[in-house]
């Protein structure tokens, strides 16, 4: 008996070591193969507009727009957008975020156009301008030289710094901080501060009421008219100044013009006559320079 038993006993030890790898080799609650992956929709994801990212409203037919290098623009006509073209890749890419928004990013400095058709054939034109990120040497010139007012403006492989400076002396190193962002460096910048002029003034005190006494009076007439001037009081007139038709004006002066002015003269032709009085002093030694 006890030969006949070994064979099976073997044989129970067997099957019970190869159902216990086959227990291990399946997975817990497995019923069957496992069911294939399905692959993976191949159609792009559509971003839309991100947090705190600015919409320009595009209107007109013709539009400027500036970006810095790297940046990017929404824009968004009012109808839906059928056709982008005209545009150079190499300067901006364009990326479609719903019917009637775009992304410009700005990929390098230059200039390009692109042209927009929306879904009524109507043509707008942006003019974009992509400037170099002159951020970061703006603010080391900032920090390097307080006081100064510094714009740099980029364009190509070069800078052109513009505004003052306070001190002459910090425009080299302006330039050599500036040279070691670009190769080239176009220096317009001014030094500011007061102009110093040097003036030659003689002050001198004068006695106004003394200084000079002027007068001119006159009295002119005619036929049917008359003209006079007492403007002083120098030589008043006394005679009648109303005018009557059919009468010849005859306009006189006080007796105290006489003696009133240091000069007396007239003029007298067939129909008119003229008379003046001049009154001229002037005091001599009434300024004294300090």
């Amino acid at each position: 008996m006890p030969n006949q038993t070994q064979p099976l006993r073997r044989a129970i030890v067997q099957w019970t070591i190869a159902a216990v790898v086959f227990a291990s080799v399946l997975p817990a609650g497995a019923q069957g193969p496992p069911a294939p992956r399905l692959p993976r929709s191949t159609a792009p994801v559509v971003e839309g507009v991100r947090p705190g990212e600015s919409i320009r409203q595009i209107v007109a037919p013709h539009t400027s727009l500036t970006l810095v290098d790297l940046e990017s623009q929404v824009v968004e006509l009012p109808l839906r957008i059928k056709v982008v073209d005209g545009h150079n890749p190499d300067i901006v890419t364009i990326t479609a975020i719903s019917g009637h928004q775009l992304r410009i990013r700005a990929e390098s400095p230059g200039v390009t156009s692109v042209k927009l058709i929306d879904e009524e054939d109507g043509v707008r034109t942006l003019e974009i301008l992509v400037e170099q990120d002159t951020r970061e040497l703006e603010a080391y010139l900032t920090k390097l030289f307080p006081g100064s007012a510094i714009e740099v403006f980029g364009f190509r492989d070069a800078v052109v710094l513009r505004g003052w400076v306070t001190d002459p002396t910090h425009i080299p190193r302006i330039i050599e901080v500036a040279e070691s962002f670009v190769a080239k460096v176009h220096n317009q910048l001014e030094v500011a501060g007061t102009s110093q002029v040097q003036l030659h003034v003689k002050v001198m005190e004068v006695q106004r009421s003394k200084l000079r006494e002027l007068g001119f009076n006159f009295v002119i007439g005619g036929d049917n008219y008359f003209v006079g001037n007492s403007i002083g009081g120098l030589a008043a007139l006394a005679g009648p100044t109303a005018l009557s038709p059919g009468t010849v004006p005859a306009p006189s002066v006080a007796t105290s013009a006489l003696s009133a002015s240091e000069m007396l003269f007239g003029l007298t032709g067939n129909t008119t006559t003229f008379q003046g009085f001049v009154k001229a002093l002037q005091s001599e030694a009434l300024a004294k320079v300090l």
